[in-house]
C-alpha cells in the first residue's frame, strides 16, 4: 500500500446537463485544464466499445501527473437499474423509457515537484475499485439543472492522501520495451494485459513528460489522440512507432470550460461503423451513448484533416456541377422574343382558352 497526495479529476455528464469537468483541483489553470481535456477527449472517441474494456490512461508534464480510467457508469458502480434507488448511470431520458448509459472520465492528479512520479495505483485491468469513490462527484451534483451556475462550474477538489496498491516493478521487467518520448512519433502495441502492465510500470518511472493510453479500440483513434505511447485492440503487430500526421489538430475544450451544455448523440451510421455487431443489444444501446460537442468537433476535425485543402478540394469539385448547370440553362439571347412572336404567342394562347375543354381522361397526364 502507499499514501501520496492526489486530488479528483472528473469529466462526464449528469442526469440533464452535458459533459464538462464536473471535478478538478484546488489551483487548476485554465491552461491545466485545457491540457488535461486534450488527454480525456482522447479516450472518449469510441464509448460504444468501453463496455468491459475501460481505458487506463497516464499523463503527466512539468507540474502535474493524472493517472485515471476512462469507463462506463455502470461497470463503476454497479449496475443501479434494478434497485429502488435512483439509478445514477443513465442520463435522462426524452422518450419515457430508460436514459441512455453514461460514461467518464474518473482520475486523480497529483502535484510534480520536479522529482520523479510519486507512487501511482497498480494496473488491474477491469478491477476500477481504486476510483470508484469518484464516482461520488457525479451523484453530488446529479439534478444540478442547465440554468444553473452550478452547470458551468467544476467541484473543487482538495489535495489528500489516498491509500491504494502502488505499481512496483524490478529492471528485468522493463529490458525489452520501448517507450517513445518523442512529440512526434507515438507508438502502438498490441494490448494484451502483459504488455499493458510492463507499459504502466514503464511509464511510472519516468521522470521526462509523458503520456500512455491502455486499451485504445481503434488503431485510427490512438494515432490521432496526443498519447505517445498506447495500447490498441486487435492491433495486427506486436508493436510499432510510427509518425503522427502533420495536420492533427486537437480542438480546444472552450465549450467545456464556458460551460454551455449541448446535449449530443451519436449517430447510427457512426457508431455502427464502429462496432462489430451493431445487431445485437448491447451494441444497440452503447451506440446511443451521448457524445459531448467537444468529441463531435474533435471527430470532425480528424475528418476534415486540414480544412484549408479539404476546402479546396470541394470547391475545385464543384466546377463540373456548375458546368452542367450552365449547360442547362438557356442561352440569354435565346430567352429575348421579339414582338410580333409575342403578340403572336399571345393570340395562341387567346384561342385556346375560348377552344372546348380538352377530355377529361388527358388531364390525369398533369398529376
Amino acid at each position: 500500500m502507499s499514501n501520496s497526495q492526489w486530488s479528483a479529476l472528473v469529466y462526464g455528464r449528469t442526469y440533464e446537463v452535458d459533459f464538462r469537468l464536473i471535478a478538478m483541483p484546488e489551483g487548476f489553470e485554465d491552461e491545466d485544464k485545457k491540457w488535461a481535456l486534450k488527454y480525456i477527449l482522447g479516450t472518449t472517441r469510441s464509448p460504444e466499445k468501453l463496455p468491459k474494456q475501460p481505458c487506463w490512461s497516464l499523463f503527466k508534464n512539468d507540474k502535474y501527473c493524472v493517472v485515471g480510467v476512462t469507463c462506463m457508469a455502470r461497470e463503476l458502480i454497479g449496475d443501479c437499474s434494478n434497485d429502488n434507488a435512483e439509478d445514477f448511470t443513465r442520463d435522462k431520458s426524452t422518450s419515457g423509457g430508460l436514459g441512455r448509459p453514461l460514461y467518464g472520465f474518473f482520475g486523480y492528479v497529483a502535484k510534480l515537484d520536479g522529482q520523479n512520479l510519486p507512487p501511482i495505483p497498480k494496473y488491474l485491468d477491469t478491477n476500477l475499485e481504486a476510483f470508484k469513490p469518484l464516482y461520488n462527484y457525479i451523484k453530488q451534483c446529479w439534478c444540478v439543472k442547465n440554468y444553473e451556475s452550478a452547470s458551468r462550474e467544476a467541484i473543487l477538489s482538495k489535495y489528500e492522501e489516498l491509500e491504494f496498491d502502488s505499481a512496483k516493478s524490478d529492471s528485468s521487467s522493463l529490458t525489452n520495451l520501448k517507450f517513445n518520448s518523442s512529440e512526434g512519433n507515438i507508438t502502438l502495441c498490441f494490448h494484451s494485459p502483459e504488455n499493458a502492465n510492463n507499459l504502466w510500470l514503464s511509464a511510472s518511472q519516468s521522470s521526462a513528460p509523458i503520456s500512455l493510453c491502455l486499451g485504445i479500440s481503434r488503431e485510427k483513434d490512438a494515432i490521432n489522440s496526443p498519447f505517445l505511447n498506447a495500447t490498441v485492440l486487435n492491433l495486427k503487430q506486436e508493436s510499432y512507432t510510427i509518425e503522427k500526421p502533420k495536420h492533427q489538430q486537437h480542438p480546444s475544450p472552450n465549450d467545456d470550460l464556458s460551460g454551455e451544455p449541448n446535449h449530443k448523440t451519436r449517430t447510427q451510421s457512426s457508431s455502427q461503423s464502429l462496432t462489430e455487431d451493431p445487431n445485437s443489444e448491447e451494441s444497440k444501446e452503447y451506440a446511443s451513448c451521448p457524445l459531448s460537442s467537444n468529441e463531435l468537433l474533435h471527430n470532425l476535425t480528424q475528418f476534415l484533416g486540414s480544412p484549408l485543402e479539404r476546402l479546396q478540394e470541394f470547391v475545385q469539385n464543384l466546377e463540373p456541377l456548375r458546368q452542367f448547370l450552365t449547360n442547362l440553362m438557356p442561352n440569354k439571347d435565346d430567352t429575348k422574343i421579339s414582338s410580333s412572336e409575342q403578340d403572336t404567342q399571345e393570340e395562341q394562347l387567346e384561342f385556346k382558352d375560348k377552344s372546348p375543354e380538352s377530355p377529361k381522361e388527358n388531364q390525369g397526364d398533369w398529376f
